[in-house]
């Protein structure tokens, strides 16, 4: 009941138009015309922001070597040379100006003020050097930082993460290294999200167990202070593409990430959030993508939800750099103000969308009866040669791409399979008959596979559970002398082919014996 729920809420708010949601960009103090904002990462109380700005002329030039500071010992041109030399190293050769390297990165800090987030602190070191710098999570309190890297007292960095602690001044300790069993990550996405009691992290990295690109990965703290050998979180999670900046909620119940899939060339990304289902770590619900205006036709990522003010922080590039933007979507905690004065519509004051609070019962009631009466639950019975009640499934003309708003039933029909685990069923694409035939037979056949694969990267159906055909325009329902008539020829069919055996009849198989 709870997994119908969150999929019929998540229904409901993805039919709503993106203009109920008001999506602001942050301060001016924050987000710069030129440079890249990236990687908010926000306080528990919603009051404190820390965030990552690159290749920015004003950055911590601290230079640690052989625990001499080069920055103080150094002419300038010297430093600069050395500096230059240290990024090309990392990978990025500088242009004209060394600052402008994409290495270059510091953490920034902004307090709210009432109304807005304003930067008021630029960390000097240990947090800032002139090396790579960039808060990855909060550790199990609001006065710990996990960030990228691992720093060396006597000077230099290595590839992991470090945990960093605020002392009572104000001031840091000098950043600690987390201990990873058999770390290693041989892409450039990295990345990690702490759970709030300190016990969990997941991580994006690329492996050799990965599923094509950068992966996430779980991993444990162990009663040594380690942590454990990352394990890949598997195809409920992760896909062929790249899953990268993984978020958990702070009740653990939501993973917030960014994936390319579904991007073939301009190199975007979108955010998306799944649920986990019970206590077990590697169960989750199927990914969620997230609609406009949170996603766009750019790179967005990092993203980071806050519950106690109910608001989603993430960065876009959407208006050229990066910048970071922020959006209400569910009501905040009680006794908490929200950090926007902007409200969202009526429709988000009744229904908690994505967030980890939980729906009084009540509410909930009258919220199911609401939404499954739009979006029932597939009741066809399974039996073989019986095909699905679906609604039609559409796609971009002459395209094997799915239109968004057929991804419901691709939940719908995933919801079933769940459902009777034993069903294997056959999906036949099917074409109108303008065109040439073999072209036909090719767009038919790639939309039966489209449905396929996202059954099973969406609604983590086993593949093994489907086969796919192509008929082009050879079967059709109407006649294809009218348009009305195309329309309804231009299909996707699921039939049953297998019902296997009941659990039932397997329990009273069991019995006899």
């Amino acid at each position: 009941m709870r997994n119908l729920l969150l999929l019929c809420l998540w229904a409901y708010v993805s039919a709503v138009s993106g203009q109920d949601f008001i999506l602001k960009k942050l301060d001016t103090s924050i987000n710069t015309r030129s440079f890249d904002e990236i990687a908010p990462c926000i306080s528990n109380d919603g009051q404190r922001l820390f965030y990552t700005r690159t290749g920015y002329p004003d950055f911590d030039q601290t230079l640690i070597e052989s625990d001499e500071d080069l920055s103080i010992i150094l002419p300038k041109a010297k430093y600069d040379q050395r500096l230059r030399e240290i990024y090309t190293l990392l990978g990025d050769k500088p242009g004209e100006k060394t600052y402008q390297s994409a290495f270059n990165q510091d953490i920034w800090e902004a307090r709210w003020d009432g109304n807005n987030f304003v930067t008021d602190n630029h960390p000097e070191y240990p947090l800032n050097n002139a090396l790579p710098n960039s808060v990855s999570s909060f550790g199990a309190d609001d006065q710990t930082l996990v960030l990228i890297n691992q720093f060396i007292v006597g000077g230099g960095m290595a590839k992991g993460f470090s945990t960093v602690k605020q002392k009572k001044d104000g001031t840091w300790d000098f950043p600690k290294p987390l201990p990873i069993n058999n770390y290693h990550n041989s892409g450039e996405d990295v990345n990690l999200t702490m759970s709030s009691d300190g016990q969990v992290i997941i991580l994006s990295m690329e492996r050799e167990d990965g599923m094509g690109q950068s992966d996430l990965y779980i991993s444990v703290k162990q009663t040594n202070g380690n942590w454990s050998r990352p394990e890949n979180m598997g195809g409920g999670v992760n896909s062929p593409w790249r899953e990268t900046t993984p978020h958990l909620s702070s009740d653990g119940l939501s993973l917030y990430f960014a994936s390319n899939r579904g991007y073939t060339t301009n190199g975007g990304s979108d955010i998306y959030v799944q649920e986990r289902i019970g206590r077990d770590w590697k169960n989750w619900s199927a990914p969620r993508k997230f609609k406009a205006p949170i996603n766009s036709d750019a790179h967005d990522s990092h993203p980071y939800f806050n519950a106690a003010t109910g608001q989603l922080y993430f960065s876009s590039t959407r208006d050229g750099s990066s910048d970071i933007f922020m959006i209400q979507i569910s009501e905040p905690e009680k006794g908490v103000n929200p950090v926007v004065s902007e409200r969202p519509s009526s429709h988000l004051e009744k229904v908690e969308i994505l967030s980890s609070q939980k729906i009084k019962s009540q509410e909930e009631n009258e919220q199911l009866k609401l939404l499954t009466a739009a979006h029932p639950i597939i009741q066809t019975p399974a039996s073989i040669g019986k095909k699905i009640e679906i609604k039609p499934i559409l796609f971009r003309r002459s395209t094997a791409e799915m239109l968004s708003k057929s991804y419901f039933e691709i939940e719908r029909v995933a919801d079933y399979l769940r459902r009777h685990p034993y069903v294997k069923v056959r999906i036949a694409g099917h074409t109108d008959n303008q065109g040439d035939r073999d072209n036909l037979y090719d767009l038919s056949r790639d939309r039966a596979s489209e449905v396929m694969r996202l059954l099973t990267e969406i609604g983590d159906v086993n593949p093994n559970r489907m086969e796919g055909v192509g008929h082009g325009g050879d079967l059709p329902i109407a006649s294809n002398q009218y348009e009305r008539g195309r329309k309804k020829n231009r299909r996707v069919e699921i039939e049953i082919i297998e019902t296997g055996i009941s659990a039932k009849e397997e329990e009273a198989k069991v019995g006899i014996r």
